[in-house]
Parts: structure tokens; sequence; C-alpha cells
């Protein structure tokens, strides 16, 4: 008997019935489905992701004892299937997900179940087509042991760092009598490091005043500027003594260019994942839940991928081209066209790709994302844009640099036809050289201002260019950390007190586990690892020492770290409230936002005592505006502001 081993029940019915026409459901959960494949008889068989996890019976911190044990819950019913299963085969297929995480998903199962000696065929495919599946059946590889090496490192060195230092700090505020989950891995410390380092740079920076001399064109409204930037206000001030009294400027040159916008790469998943959140504001994490959705539902290629490459097979493309031109008439145009192919390479999966099978009944969400990965697919094979720069110089008597305006405009949308998401304003200027200008001076005085706040996208990219965390996992981290509390806000990034006091104890007590370079170069080492050119053991044994170091330093100040602690979350509480605050209440508590059964209320923080309540209706979020009747802020639905304590609306 043969049999498939999947990695997600969808997937399973998917391969099923490419396989086979004659195909029969032993069992819906866990899903089991009888096929004829190569003439012989055989089944289907899907895990749930992973089946096994990492456990440990010790208690206490330092801890270094663990094994792969099977996850209780509606796994362990996978995983007893998979083995009744398993142990029958003849043959063994495997057709997770090919990257570390399936390597390695396949790899526990088939030790879990003693049948490793079994004859194993591996199955590599980057996207759930009829086709595909095919060739990748016909074409079986071997399991990849590199990666799993790399995988069974990777989590084994996460399970050290997480459960060690997690256990730390929620025995440091145990001290306090604080009983509360707190956690903090090798990933985690890495990220929080991040986001507090940038909240000290502007903690710290000190603006300086500057000024800029500038000129309008009275008739036109056009605004030229001084390319001078001054920082000390009297020369800036004798420079605009020397021009407040002119009138008139001449239009000295003006230089026009004309320049190309080439279209941009497919996507790998960091840069639609940013895209993403900088277009339509999804969450990373959201974003890489619809695109595994799309992934499974066989309308988009793998997501998990760092490539910008599209597969070099002109056949393949042009098939899935002449499939999209039924909803996108411009495809018809691109079959047999080269598409543009970024720099960024993946060995295992090409660029985030249209399969060409066309989807219906998407939700709101899921309809923008494949249209944003359609619509960047289609634009890599058409012309680049052009756009027509210009630069006018105006001079002004008695003033040797000139005034400048520059402008531009696109004269040809080449790929943005289709790609138009990237908008290029029109703000040509019409001017001759020679051309007299009435003018007016204007001086202006401007602050520098500090780096900004990362928002989701922003961060996931410099998470990727920082080589921090990994493409699968660095959006469900993310999460985590708003989730524990240490990080805040949706659209610009927050740490807050409680994550700023984390990491301040880490620095002063354990700056190895939240140090960026030691994490960068941990990372190097995995890759090496999935290359075949680093030793597992010996990267385990020198984080393994790292980590029986650091814990044992911690556990001597563990009661000075738990104080800190307990400040952290009093300081978080506290601005959390002032955040959900509305409006202080007559009884001297403060009304703030609530949830009960029946969803979110505004209720008095002196309760049972108060009882005073208002009714909350759908809302989006509370503002910093104030109510003009009764002083509480005010909340927005998406379409006005209104007051959940007075009712006026605006």
């Amino acid at each position: 008997m043969i049999v498939i081993l999947t990695e997600k029940p969808k997937v399973a019915r998917k391969i099923a019935s490419y396989l086979s026409k004659d195909t029969k459901v032993i069992n819906n959960n866990p899903i089991t489905i009888g096929i004829n494949f190569q003439g012989k008889k055989a089944v289907v068989i899907s895990a749930l992701g992973h089946l096994l996890n990492l456990e440990t019976e010790e208690k206490g911190y330092p801890v270094f004892k663990t094994e792969w044990k099977p996850i209780r819950g509606v796994q362990e019913d996978y995983l007893k299937n998979a083995c009744y299963w398993l142990k029958k085969a003849s043959e063994i297929f495997v057709a997770t997900d090919y990257d570390i995480e399936g390597e390695l998903i396949a790899y526990n199962i088939l030790k879990h179940c003693g049948v490793l000696d079994k004859q194993i065929f591996r199955v590599k495919f980057s996207s759930l087509t009829k086709e595909e599946i095919i060739k990748a059946f016909s074409n079986p590889i071997e399991l990849n042991k590199n990666l799993i090496a790399a995988g069974k490192t990777r989590h084994l060195i996460d399970w050290l760092y997480g459960i060690n230092f997690s256990r730390a700090l929620m025995s440091a505020l145990w001290k306090n009598k604080i009983k509360e989950t707190l956690s903090i891995g090798r990933v985690q410390g890495a990220i929080l490091r991040l986001i507090y380092d940038r909240e000290k740079e502007i903690e710290n920076f000190k603006s300086k005043f500057y000024w800029i001399v500038k000129v309008e064109d009275i008739i036109k409204k056009v605004i030229f500027v001084n390319n001078k930037k001054f920082e000390n206000e009297k020369e800036a001030k004798e420079f605009y003594e020397k021009i407040k009294t002119k009138k008139e400027g001449v239009i000295d040159k003006i230089v026009i260019k004309e320049e190309k916008i080439n279209p941009f790469p497919n996507f790998n998943l960091v840069d639609l994942q940013e895209e993403a959140y900088k277009l339509f504001k999804i969450s990373p994490s959201k974003t890489l839940k619809i695109l595994q959705s799309l992934y499974e539902n066989g309308f988009i290629s793998y997501p998990r991928t760092s490539s910008q490459k599209l597969p070099d097979d002109k056949v393949y493309l042009s098939k899935i081209l002449k499939k999209l031109s039924k909803r996108f008439e411009v495809a018809k145009k691109l079959i047999g066209k080269k598409p543009v192919q970024g720099k960024k390479d993946d060995p295992a999966h090409p660029a985030i790709h249209p399969t060409g099978s066309l989807p219906s009944n998407l939700n709101k969400e899921e309809e923008l994302i494949y249209n944003l990965v359609v619509r960047r697919f289609l634009a890599s094979f058409m012309e680049p844009a052009k756009i027509l720069k210009e630069e006018i110089h105006l001079k002004v008597e008695n003033i040797k640099d000139p005034f400048v305006y520059k402008g531009e405009k696109l004269i040809y949308n080449g790929f943005l036809r289709i790609y138009n998401f990237y908008k290029v304003e029109d703000t040509f200027v019409d001017y001759k050289e020679k051309e007299k200008v009435n003018i007016k001076p204007i001086i202006e005085k401007k602050k520098t201002k500090p780096p900004s706040r990362y928002n989701q996208g922003q961060l996931i990219k410099v998470l990727e260019q920082k080589n921090i965390g990994t493409k699968a996992t660095r959006a469900q981290i993310l999460d985590i950390l708003y989730k524990r509390g240490y990080l805040k806000g949706s659209s610009t990034i927050y740490i807050t007190p409680l994550g700023k006091k984390i990491v301040e104890i880490m620095i002063n007590y354990l700056p190895k586990i939240v140090d960026l370079e030691m994490t960068r170069e941990l990372e190097e080492a995995l890759e090496k690892i999935r290359e075949n050119k680093e030793n597992p053991k010996e990267v385990l044994k020198k984080n393994m020492e790292l980590v029986k170091e650091s814990a044992e330093y911690f556990k001597e100040k563990e009661e000075e770290i738990g104080r800190l602690l307990v400040e952290g979350k009093k300081e978080a509480e506290k601005e959390k409230l002032e955040d959900n605050k509305v409006k202080n209440c007559e009884c001297g508590g403060a009304l703030v936002i609530k949830e009960g059964k029946k969803g979110k209320f505004i209720g008095c923080t002196n309760w049972p005592k108060c009882k005073i309540s208002y009714p909350l209706p759908d809302y989006k979020r509370l503002l910093k505006k104030k109510c003009k009747n009764c002083g509480a802020r005010l909340f927005s639905n998406g379409k006005f502001k209104f007051c959940a304590i007075c009712g006026y609306k605006e």
C-alpha cells in the first residue's frame, strides 16, 4: 500500500482528487481518502500542522532535557491515524509544504510512528494545481536532511531560550506574589529591543530649529525654494532682508528630463506583507493567513518564500496568463513576454504568483490580497512607465543661488495601467526661460523631527533586513508581543511600560539575550546548517552554554528583577487605564471601556460601589478629541465622531 502524507486536510482532499478519479473518503476527521495511484491502492492522510512539540518534565529553570511529545487535543487523533496507515505502507510519499517546518513536521511524524526505515519519497511543489501536483509525484526526490537538521536545531534553541527566560521572568514576578504569564524568547527579545531602541532614539532626540527662504509666484501660486538651509536665525534673516522688497524674479533655467519607472518584481512574503499594510492596513499576520488560504485553494503559489523571481519557464507562465485573460483582458497581450525578475532568490520556491485558477466568493480582504498578487504579476510583464521631471530655476536680483521648483508628471503609464496602486501626482507647471515672475518672499522657521515609530509593515521589513526571525514566524511573534501587553497601537507601534521594563531588565542582567548582533549571527548559523556548512550539535552546544550561564546569573538577581517587573506592571496598568479613560466619573473614579458578556460598554473603575454605566455603540477607536458638550473623549466609527456619554455627534 502507498501512503501519501500531507500537511493540512484541505490539501489532502485536493491532492487526492488530482491523483485519482476514483476517490473514497474512508474517514472525514482525521481525513483519510482511499485512491487508486499508479495502479496501486493508496491512501491520502493529513497532519494538522505540527502534531508533536517539545516538552519537558523538569520544573523551574534552567532546564535542558526535552523531547518531542504528541500535542494534546485533536492533533492526537491525527497522529494516531497517521501511525495506523504509515505502518501499513510499503511506500510513503511526503507531500507536506516544502520548507523547514514542512520537512520537520513530516520527519517527526515518521520518526514517532517508527517508519523511517521504509521506502520514503519526497514530492516538491510550489502551487496546488493539478498539473504541478502530477508533475511533482512523477518526479519525487529524497527528504532534505539539511532542512530537517535546521528545523530541529531552530526549534530546540528557541525552546531553550523561550522556556528558561519566560520561567525566569514569571518566577521573579511570583516572588513578589503576582502570578501572571509572561514570556520572552530569542526572537521576541530581539524584536522588543529593536522597538525599544527606536523609542529611545525618539526620547533622546533634540529638535533643532532651522530656517528656509522661499518665494511664491503670486499669480500661479507656485513656490520656489532656495537650496540653502540656515541653522542660524540671524543669517536667515540677513538673507531674507536682501529679498523681502523684491517684487520680481526671472526664470533663469528650465531642465526637463524623461525618466523610466521599471515594473516592480513579483512579491516575496515580506514585500507583500509590507505592501498590504501600507495600502490596506491589513496586518502582516492577517495577510499571511489570507495567503495560506488562497494557496490551499489553489489560487496562488506557496506564500512563505524569499524569492522575487518567477520560474524560468515561458510555457508555464503563458498558461497562467491565458487563464487570467478571462478576467484581466491585458493578460492576452503579455503571453510570450519576459517578466521582470527581482534580485532575491529562494532555493525552495519562486515568488508569489497566481496559478491562473480564478476564485469566486472571496471576502473583501481576500479579494484585496488576491488582486494585489495578480496585478503585481501582470505588471511584471509590462513596459516601464515614463515620467517627465522638471527643475525650474528662478533668479532674484543680487542673489547668487537660484530658487528652485521641482515638478513631475506621468507621460506613459506602462505597467501602472494594471498596478494602479502607485500614483504619480501631476505637479508640472508651465514656464518659459527669461519669463518674468511676480514674487512674494517668505521666510519659514522649521524644526527637525525625530525618527518615526514603526508600523507593522515597516517592522516586518526591518526584521528581514536585520535577519531577525524567519519569514514564516515574524508576524506571529509580533502578535504575541501585543497579546502579552508589551506593545500597543495599531497604525503605529508603541512599546508599553511593561515592554520597556522587560527590555531594560534584559539589557542590564542578560544583555546577550537581546543583543541584535548575536541574534543575527545565530540566524546565519541556522542558515548554514540548512546549507550543510555548519554542525548543528556545535550550534546547539554554544547556545546551551549561554542559556545556562545567563539563567544562573538571573536567578541570583531574581528578587531585584521581580521588583522592577512589578514597577513595570503598575506603570502599564496606569497607562492602559489612561488610554481607555473616557471621562472622570462623578464618584471620583474613571469611566473606562470595559468588556462584558454582551460586549463592550463604559463603566466606572469604582464598580461595584459605583454602578454608573453607558452602552457603547459599534465603534472603531477612542479619540483624544473631546466632546464640546460634556468633555468626554469622542469615539470614531469610521464614518463620524460621536460621544457615548451625551450623544453628541459630528
